[in-house]
């Protein structure tokens, strides 16, 4: 399904008609020689009418033109209302008819078009602007939860670093709104940003990465998540394998497959099951991304296969991960192999 996507931050608009349109001025012009072809025509195209052969009617009306975000929009789609309840009040003013009845005067929504508002909670933590009874008796309200994997997912194809990735698959709980009994969690997107500010830091546990986590992390994060990344840092765990490096990379498959084992055995021959799950998570991300992107090359299905094949996950997990991997895609199907044996088992 195809549908059309406009996203409006209401907060940042500064007039209400950049959501409902800007009001014009409508003539009634008929033509006296099509009996019934009669037309409201905007003020500026009146002459034009009239040099068709139309005629005013004197009679006039104050419309609405549709906004800009509409132009070109057809059938099926999403309207989203960024920080609504950030907006002016002759902003939500607006907005509550578009909600309420998907229009604004003399315009209409699409069909099969959905309003969407975003709201940040009220209370002494966020300036927002406090939406009455009429307006909140016009939507149907769901209060959303961070989803760890769900932002990994995007994390994976954003730019956000392993570090950072891995850090939160592992963490989930520091993100506020995970765990109810702590109320003074940075919310995800400060640690999108903590996380984005040691891109460019080639090796995080040098004294001067740390220096500047400390220092940034103390601001941002607080002291206690601040030390927890310190010490995922200090553990090695920055440096798990990069999945997607892996599948492109020139190194011998034995060197790539050693990679993922010494990060998920440990202490001689300790498994880690924490870090296998961020490993074939991550794993699954980018399969799926590549094959999205058309992306697949052969070598990386060379050492895909080398590292479903090489007894690095559980059974359980293999299973798993190799039956959500699209198996043609890959070339994962090949005769008298554990992974088709898998797959076939499945």
């Amino acid at each position: 399904m195809n549908l059309s996507f406009v996203k409006l931050n209401l907060a940042e608009l500064e007039d209400a008609g950049e959501i409902s349109g800007f009001p014009l001025k409508e003539y009634l012009m008929c033509h006296p020689d099509k009996k019934g072809d009669c037309i409201w025509v905007p003020e500026p195209t009146v002459d034009t009418y009239k040099n068709l052969g139309y005629n005013y009617m004197n009679q006039h009306r104050m419309s609405y033109a549709a906004p800009e975000w509409m132009i070109g929009k057809g059938e099926g789609g999403i309207l989203l209302l960024d920080d609504s309840n950030r907006a002016s009040l002759s902003i939500l003013q607006a907005a509550m008819n578009i909600i309420d009845r998907q229009s604004f005067v003399s315009w209409t929504l699409p069909k099969g078009w959905t309003v969407i508002t975003t709201n940040n909670p009220s209370g002494e933590d966020y300036q927002v602007t406090m939406l009455d009874k009429a307006h909140e008796s016009r939507k149907i309200t769901l209060e959303s939860k961070f989803d760890h994997e769900v932002w990994a997912e995007w994390a994976e194809e954003n730019g956000i670093p392993n570090v950072g990735i891995n850090f939160i698959m592992k963490y989930p709980e520091v993100v506020d709104g995970v765990n109810p009994e702590k109320k003074d969690s940075p919310n995800i997107r400060l640690w999108t940003k903590f996380f984005l500010s040691l891109k460019w830091i080639k090796d995080l546990s040098t004294p001067e990465a740390k220096n500047f986590i400390y220092n940034v992390g103390q601001k941002t994060l607080g002291v206690e998540a601040t030390g927890l990344v310190t010490q995922f840092i200090t553990d090695g765990l920055d440096k798990l394998p990069d999945v997607n490096k892996c599948l492109d990379s020139t190194d011998s498959n034995e060197s790539i497959v050693k990679q993922f084992r010494d990060s998920m055995y440990i202490n001689k021959g300790e498994y880690r099951a924490d870090i296998a799950y961020i490993i074939e998570f991550r794993l699954l991300n980018v399969c799926a991304i590549r094959q999205k992107n058309n992306n697949i090359t052969e070598r990386a299905k060379e050492v895909l296969y080398e590292i479903l094949g090489a007894d690095l996950f559980q059974q359980d997990t293999l299973m798993v991960t190799a039956t959500k991997i699209n198996a043609p895609a890959w070339g994962l199907l090949k005769k008298g192999s554990k992974v088709t044996d898998l797959l076939l088992a499945s």
